[in-house]
């Protein structure tokens, strides 16, 4: 299938407790936040949030950001590699009214929700990712 991906929304936004202590941020440092639709062969797949801090990240505000890897635009910006996780979690979420509408699929419909925390080869912080996949649509292998 060909994988796609539709720019929604890219913001500053405040960090959370979690999100600051995860970045070692002050509690008033703010994050860029990127939404994205992904696709497989234009099919809504799974909704993208991702979270980094601004300041260390502030030139993808401007960077194209459809139809390409989130991780690899990260290191062709700004030279960081995401590597493995920190930690995860995965639980089942009901799709809200704007999440059933983005993915095409019926209010409260069942979604897969996966909150991780990546960091790159040396161990530092690189984003958060809290997405949410359509589950007759995906399959996550671990």
């Amino acid at each position: 299938m060909e994988a796609g991906a539709k720019l929604l929304d890219r913001k500053i936004v405040p960090a959370h407790q979690d999100e600051a202590d995860f970045f070692g941020l002050a509690s008033d440092d703010l994050l860029l936040y990127i939404q994205r639709l992904r696709t497989a062969d234009n099919l809504p797949v799974f909704l993208e949030n991702i979270f980094l801090p601004y300041t260390r990240y502030k030139e993808l505000m401007n960077v194209p950001l459809e139809n390409n890897s989130i991780f690899s635009v990260i290191a062709s910006v700004c030279g960081q590699n995401v590597s493995d996780t920190r930690r995860y979690t995965i639980e089942i979420a009901r799709a809200s009214a704007e999440q059933a509408q983005q993915l095409g699929v019926p209010l409260s419909e069942p979604l897969l929700h996966l909150n991780c925390y990546f960091i790159d080869q040396n161990g530092d912080p690189v984003c958060i990712g809290r997405q949410y996949y359509i589950g007759s649509r995906y399959m996550l292998e671990m």
